[in-house]
This record gives structure tokens, sequence and C-alpha cells, in this order.
């Protein structure tokens, strides 16, 4: 997990893992802005965690469907302890005033289709690379503004079509460049670049 604002990492985060009364086991990363928000200041942060795929993508064969939430719990508590209070986190007591959901797809993944359950402002599709990264990759964009914390319970379906050839492209072209770096190293080894001496002549003497 991660936190990051205009300035850089929040070093004021941390992350506890907490349990429910039914016995479910999850986690809270609990945000600590740089600086006392008054009544009317916004503060604008990012955020980010990584979780099990297999949780999320369900596959049948080169057919994919990717289904995440639309946004996570966001609790705003006044509460000065070092941890919120479990009847604190189980109310979702904030809205956010603009949100943006981005959604990497895998290279080479084709008819992409996305679908949330509820209007929003814009969805978007637009390509990114990575390193090594020869077409570059599908990012799902899903802009909306004044999301309501009944949100929390909306989850975003991503479906696409990701083939056994495009999972080895990557490594065919890392493969490629190496053996290619590699051909470029041996024929330059054996390349003279330099201006060779011409060698003297010697006149023999005869009698």
């Amino acid at each position: 997990m991660y936190v990051v604002d205009e300035i850089g990492n929040v070093s004021t985060s941390s992350v506890t893992s907490r349990q429910r009364l039914n016995g479910d086991a999850f986690k809270v990363m609990q945000l600590k802005p740089r600086y006392p928000l008054a009544g009317q200041w916004n503060y604008t942060w990012w955020h980010g965690y990584s979780v099990p795929l297999s949780n999320y993508l369900r596959v049948n064969r080169n057919h994919h469907a990717l289904r995440v939430p639309f946004i996570g719990s966001i609790v705003g508590s006044a509460s000065q302890n070092e941890e919120i209070p479990l009847t604190a986190i189980n109310t979702y007591n904030t809205a956010v005033s603009k949100y943006e959901l981005r959604i990497t797809l895998p290279e080479g993944a084709t008819n992409v289709d996305v679908r949330v359950p509820f209007d929003v402002d814009s969805i978007r599709q637009m390509p990114q690379s990575y390193y090594f990264d020869s077409s570059g990759r599908t990012v799902v964009v899903v802009e909306h503004a004044n999301v309501a914390p009944s949100a929390v319970d909306a989850h975003v379906l991503v479906t696409y079509d990701y083939s056994m050839l495009s999972l080895w492209q990557k490594p065919l072209v890392i493969a490629f460049v190496v053996f290619a770096l590699f051909a470029l190293t041996s024929l330059g080894s054996r390349m003279q670049l330099g201006l060779a001496a011409k060698p003297a002549l010697t006149a023999k003497k005869t009698q």
C-alpha cells in the first residue's frame, strides 16, 4: 500500500490489520494529512494497493473478466487515536468531489468492454507504455464527480480478450533485445575502426 500527495510520500499514514465481529480479517489504511484540516479545506492524495489477482479475475480460455470495486470505503473521523474504532469503520460517511479510477490491462488485450452499474461522467481508454512494451497497454479511466458513500458497494466489470501469444509477447521482445545487443557487441569487437600503421618496406641487397 502507498499514499502520496502533491509533495510526495505521506509518511504519517499507517496500515493495520483488523478483524470484524464475524471473524473476517481486513486491513485498514489510516491517512493523516500533513497539516490539520479546518472547515471547507480540501486535501488531495492518491493511494494504491496490491491484491491477489485470482480474487477478481475470471478466465475462460482467451476471454477474461475483471471485477473490481468502484471505490474503497473511505471513513472520515475526528478521532486522534492511533486506530479508528471499528464502529466508525463500518459507517461510510465520506463523499468524494472528484474521483478517478484507472485500470491497467496487460499488453495485447483486445475487445475491451467496461460496465459500471450507474452513470458516470466519462469512461475512456488510453494507451500507455511500460518497460519493454512493444505495442503498449490499454488503460481504462473512469471519472466521476460527487461520489456518494453508497458507491462503496458498486463494482466495475472489465471484459477483454487475451491470447496465449500475447502472454509470450514481452518475453520474446526481451529475448530479441538481448540477442541483438549480444550480436552487436560481438560484431563491434571484430571491427577495427582505428587507422592501422602501414608496414615499412625493407630492401634486400643483392650481390
